[in-house]
């Protein structure tokens, strides 16, 4: 009868602690929805579900599906929407760089990376002064290799002789070829011109040299 009444005793144990995980879980999930929720609703588009949402453009050929993909994102379930504030921040990008380096390509423009939220950008580990989080002006990574039209000598160069930019990186180029393009807008009065190239050092950690 006692081993019996210990069983029961240790089920009713385990069973409170499941339940206590559960609701833990299950409160969590609520407080997400409730976040995203109001994201949505700083964003003051008045959307009633994801699909409509793709439908926004940030330019004439730039995706609000283009601005946000992130496979990692995606894989770890992340909420990678920008607010309204952020997402002009973008339209001015694409407007001012985005728009006329695809005019110049006279062709289909690829990005591997536009918006990173706070959380992604941790995730990833990226700079906390990034400007793919658009808290700053915004960025976005031009890499003519996705479509094949154009190269990224030509971008790069483009943009350095042309248009007014914040900051302009050859990635990791191989000759005078950047693996991609980052590029920055802030403002015609903020914007610096810097101009940057990075590599790789003997420890193999990311560096910056001034051009």
């Amino acid at each position: 009868m006692n081993e019996l009444r210990f069983k029961f005793t240790l089920w009713k144990a385990k069973t409170k602690r499941k339940l206590k995980k559960f609701w833990y879980f299950q409160k969590e999930w609520l407080n997400w929805c409730f976040e995203f929720d109001e994201e949505l609703n700083k964003t003051n588009f008045n959307l009633k579900d994801f699909e409509k949402m793709k439908q926004i453009k940030a330019s004439e050929h730039l995706t609000y599906d283009e601005v946000v993909q992130s496979n990692t994102a995606k894989k770890y379930g992340i909420n990678n929407m920008p607010n309204k504030a952020q997402f002009e921040r973008i339209e001015l990008w694409a407007k001012e760089i985005f728009e006329p380096v695809r005019n110049f390509i006279n062709d289909e423009l690829g990005c591997t990376s536009i918006y990173r939220g706070d959380e992604l950008n941790t995730k990833i580990g990226g700079s906390l002064t990034s400007q793919h989080s658009a808290n700053y002006g915004a960025a976005g990574d031009i890499n003519c290799k996705i479509y094949h039209h154009g190269t990224n000598k030509d971008v790069f160069n483009f943009i350095k002789c042309t248009l007014d930019f914040d900051q302009l990186i050859s990635e990791f180029p191989k000759g005078k070829n950047p693996k991609w393009v980052h590029v920055s807008y802030v403002s015609k009065e903020e914007n610096r011109n810097q101009i940057l190239r990075s590599y790789k050092d003997e420890n193999n950690k990311t560096k910056y040299e001034i051009l």
